[in-house]
């Protein structure tokens, strides 16, 4: 069966850890 999304309840957990690495990523390289 193909994985078409995950479960709502994962959304804001994968959000969240996208926009932690992006502010880590800023504070590591700053321009």
């Amino acid at each position: 069966l193909p994985w078409i999304h995950p479960p709502i309840p994962l959304l804001p957990a994968v959000l969240k850890k996208i926009r932690e690495e992006q502010i880590e990523a800023m504070i590591k390289a700053p321009l």
